[in-house]
């Protein structure tokens, strides 16, 4: 289930990574619980948490979360740490509806990725607190936090990446009222979104 979830994932169907991640995490709790399979339990969960926060299914994500946390916590693994931030930051963001607990959780997050220098924990944790800022109508934090996410999208050449960081901040400069800016980012996007060949 863990193969087919990956290769769901590198196709850019999180809707499939999600159904295999649910079905192989289904069958780990059926098994004699040692240390092994608990361990692999914490990184599927966290995994499937992550999968349902990039689609926006903020509820499925910290449920998928919910039973491992306090084991994360004490596991000193700061990528599952700072993953785990990230995905009650976004649930108290949009389910919650409570700010100052996504930004705590979000903070959190940012501070535990640069630790253990995990550079995708570290772009999910800017993204979120970005919109969570953005919602705050703290716009100039938002961009900064984008702008982080977009020099490692173009750190690593990942050009559907770049494009969509930067459609975000046109988004957050839209609101703003800097309006040129915005469409000279925005044309930038469309570039590389149709170069890249990504419809979405």
């Amino acid at each position: 289930a863990q193969l087919a979830a990956k290769r769901a994932r590198k196709k850019a169907s999180l809707f499939d990574a999600i159904a295999y991640s649910q079905m192989g995490i289904e069958c780990l709790e059926k098994m004699e619980q040692d240390e092994k399979i608990r361990t692999t339990l914490v990184d599927r969960r966290t995994t499937l948490g992550l999968y349902n926060l990039q689609i926006g299914h903020s509820i499925e994500a910290k449920q998928a979360v919910d039973p491992i946390i306090d084991i994360v916590l004490r596991s000193g693994n700061d990528a599952r740490i700072a993953q785990t931030n990230t995905i009650l930051g976004q649930y108290s963001l949009f389910i919650e509806e409570d700010l100052e607990a996504a930004y705590k959780y979000l903070r959190q997050g940012i501070a535990v990725s640069e630790r253990g220098n995990d550079l995708i924990s570290f772009s999910l944790a800017n993204f979120w607190l970005a919109v969570a800022m953005g919602m705050n109508c703290d716009f100039e934090t938002a961009v900064e936090c984008l702008e982080k996410v977009l020099e490692i999208n173009i750190a690593v050449e990942n050009v559907w990446g770049i494009s969509s960081i930067q459609s975000h901040i046109c988004q957050v400069l839209n609101l703003q009222g800097r309006l040129k800016q915005a469409y000279e980012i925005g044309e930038q996007a469309a570039k590389l979104a149709e170069e890249s060949g990504d419809v979405y």
